[in-house]
């Protein structure tokens, strides 16, 4: 009997385009999507939520039948831009949803363990996280993103090696969901 093969998905949220990534061990890229939303800073608050919501749907059903599901974090430090607190709203949406365990990882941590540098640019986030999957498209850097949180799981779970102590010791730095408890696929540890 063939065991199911670890899959680990990454999600970097946004409202106008959510970068949502699922990897299994190698790294191999199951599949990548952008999820897309179009709004107005003049929304009522029952649109900003509704919009949230649709997200927040669409991602979840993304990411089913994963064995966990790490998410970039709302980066504090731009708290008094527009849009903060309805992108603070979305992750909490889609973490809600989740059926998964699932964890958030600061931006800044996303950013050191792709290219060593906590303020990197996306587009050199991006051209690293290509280096570890080539054969993804990643059309956009919020795909790549998403992809870099799922090879931070993978990292975690042995699905990847990851070689770097800086790597290692930013991974093991994370709250992790408790490998042992309920929530973890059924009661089971990853196979």
């Amino acid at each position: 009997m063939s065991r199911r093969r670890l899959r680990v998905a990454g999600i970097d949220p946004s409202l106008t385009g959510t970068g949502v990534a699922v990897l299994t061990q190698g790294p191999e890229i199951v599949s990548e999507v952008l999820v897309r939303s179009r709004g107005r800073r003049t929304d009522t608050w029952p649109q900003r939520v509704g919009r949230v919501v649709s997200v927040a749907e669409q991602v979840s059903e993304q990411v089913q039948q994963t064995d966990l599901v790490v998410m970039e974090a709302p980066s504090y430090g731009h708290a008094l831009e527009p849009g903060f607190y309805d992108r603070a709203m979305l992750t909490c949406a889609i973490a809600e949803r989740l059926a998964s365990p699932w964890l958030m990882v600061p931006p800044t941590v996303v950013k050191k363990w792709a290219t060593g540098d906590g303020a990197a640019g996306k587009a050199l986030v991006t051209a690293r996280i290509r280096r570890f999957l080539p054969d993804a498209e990643l059309k956009t850097s919020d795909v790549a993103d998403a992809a870099a949180m799922a090879l931070i799981g993978l990292s975690r779970l042995g699905g990847i090696e990851v070689v770097s102590k800086v790597r290692a010791r930013l991974v093991d730095a994370l709250q992790w969901p408790d490998p042992m408890s309920e929530a973890l696929v059924g009661g089971e540890e990853p196979k």
